[in-house]
């Protein structure tokens, strides 16, 4: 009997503790309960893993389907099946770093090492030679009989060991938790809850424009605080200091104070008329955040918005995010999914990528899927899945091999690699066609301009052909549009559009709604007057650059 009333009354001491701690809790607002669980934000335990540590990864495609993409000039049925796996060390206080690989492509493996010994990077004859296997045109079999190991000196190592050393999470934490705060303190008291296990905050799409017109008239109103901010998260990996030789922080903290000042002195600052034109592009369905309000319980974000008609993208984009735990023992499951139709590109768009993270003690476990099928111009089905595992380990030990002239071979001119690419100085030129009054002919229904298709194509350069019995087709670079006669419904790049008006035939001529093809093809149409403009751009692309 004493034992059950001893075990009944330590039970009812750790209940009547919890009610203390939660009644303490909710002496705070339901906002403040949030922003002072940004105070505690912490990524100092992180740093261990900056330290000295190993760990493993495997990255394998386990879906491909190319479809249209097995038209491009490179192969890529090499990608179905292919394997990485890699065992890997890392000592940050002595410099060095190890990678053991393997990597698995159309049923044959390369493997191979590679060794970071201060500014220098070693590589096994394998590695070297699985590259040029992989990528023929780096000329790397022009090396002929190659010995054991490979090397060659890389600039701005010694810079990358010393960010690693000097890199802080804890100052990190500090940073974007004062970004953090200075947001929520702009959100309505009243879209924060509370019971006694979790404080939430919700938005719909009306909360989230009232928030972000808040949260723009308080940058107005603390500019030199928001500005102390952004300097500061600015500057925060800038830990070598470059950055600030390059620009000081002052003088970055005022340039953002004048662009904020002479945006707010002309008139162009965001007014709620400008934060309320979101709504034409995207709904947002919720933004979601409930937090334990005791440490270690259950933390949840959960978003989701919807591409409205009017951006001409259908779709929408969802992404959650769960926690369990504290910092040094949590554990997080995550899935961002996104779909989008994009009619005029001819794009059907379906991603996935999700995954879970755990921490406990010195162990770090990942999971990652990610999975893609695109439909319509570009048809391809993908899905990539890897798993890593990383731990702290103060007894790492990386041993280099021992480099002689009869083992070794310098390949330092080597690791200054091409770039192969493109030259991006892309060309638009702009052409502009004018009609005037007698040079085109067209009629106005239902107040819509209808011209000839021929017309059409001959102002914009687009290629017109009539296919019996009642299409037509109007294609100019990557776009192809099929209309039919007396039908609204038409085909741009074989997916489903609608014409604000049917294609008709006077006098043996097929007119069409001018500005819905016009614009369907990415050009410009306007009628000023009895003058008629057709405005198009000519893309020069540029040749393929190989410096």
């Amino acid at each position: 009997m004493k034992r059950k009333k001893l075990l009944f009354g330590m039970a009812a001491l750790v209940l009547c503790l919890s009610f203390s701690v939660t009644a303490v809790a909710l002496n705070l607002s339901p906002k403040d309960l949030v922003l002072k669980s940004v105070d505690n934000l912490d990524l100092s335990y992180q740093e261990a893993f900056l330290e000295k540590t190993s760990g493993t990864m495997v990255y394998e495609i386990s879906k491909f389907e190319s479809g249209t993409l097995d038209d491009l000039a490179f192969d890529l049925s090499i990608l179905r099946g292919a394997k990485l796996e890699a065992d890997y060390k890392l000592d940050v206080p002595g410099k060095k770093a190890f990678v053991d690989t393997k990597l698995t492509l159309s049923n044959k493996t390369h493997q191979g090492q590679l060794y970071l010994v201060d500014d220098q990077l070693i590589l096994t004859k394998s590695f070297l030679l699985a590259i040029s296997e992989l990528v023929p045109e780096s000329g790397i079999e022009e090396l002929g009989e190659l010995p054991d190991y490979l090397f060659g000196t890389l600039e701005d190592m010694g810079m990358m060991w010393g960010s690693l050393q000097d890199f802080q999470f804890a100052g990190l934490s500090e940073t974007y938790g004062d970004f953090i705060k200075f947001f929520l303190e702009a959100i309505p008291a009243e879209y924060f809850s509370a019971n006694l296990s979790a404080v939430t905050l919700e938005l719909d799409h009306a909360k989230f424009e009232e928030t972000l017109f808040r949260f723009s008239e308080k940058i107005k109103n603390e500019t030199e605080r928001f500005a102390d901010i952004l300097v500061d998260i600015t500057y925060a990996s800038d830990i070598d200091g470059a950055l600030a030789e390059l620009v000081p922080p002052q003088e970055m903290k005022d340039a953002f104070m004048e662009e904020i000042a002479s945006a707010v002195e002309d008139g162009s600052w965001f007014t709620r008329e400008d934060i309320g034109m979101i709504g034409e592009f995207v709904q947002v369905n919720i933004i979601k955040y409930e937090a334990s309000i005791l440490p270690g319980g259950k933390g949840v974000f959960e978003a989701s918005f919807a591409f409205q008609p009017g951006s001409g993208i259908s779709g929408g984009l969802d992404f959650v995010v769960e926690t369990v735990g504290k910092a040094d023992d949590r554990s997080i499951v995550y899935s961002c999914e996104l779909n989008v139709s994009e009619p005029f590109m001819g794009i059907d768009l379906a991603a996935l990528f999700k995954g879970d993270y755990t921490l406990k003690g010195g162990l770090m476990t990942q999971n990652v899927v990610f999975a893609c099928t695109s439909e319509g111009w570009a048809d391809f089905s993908i899905e990539l899945t890897g798993k890593s595992t990383q731990k702290v380990d103060p007894n790492v030990k990386i041993t280099p091999p021992l480099l002689t002239e009869a083992n070794s071979l310098d390949i330092s001119d080597l690791l200054v690699f091409p770039s192969y690419g493109y030259n991006f100085d892309f060309d638009f030129d702009e052409t502009t066609v004018v009609f005037e009054e007698g040079e085109w002919e067209g009629f106005i229904q239902e107040e819509r301009l209808m011209l000839p298709a021929r017309f059409i194509g001959d102002a914009i350069g687009a290629e017109v052909v009539w296919r019996e019995p009642n299409q037509i087709i109007i294609s100019k670079d990557y776009w192809v549009l099929t209309l039919f006669v007396n039908e609204e419904d038409c085909l741009l790049n074989n997916h489903s559009l609608t014409a604000d008006l049917a294609p008709v035939i006077v006098d043996g001529k097929a007119y069409v709604p001018a500005r819905f093809v016009v614009e369907a093809l990415w050009c410009e149409i306007d009628l000023v007057g009895k003058s008629l403009y057709f405005s198009y751009y000519e893309y020069a692309f540029p040749d393929y650059d190989e410096s």
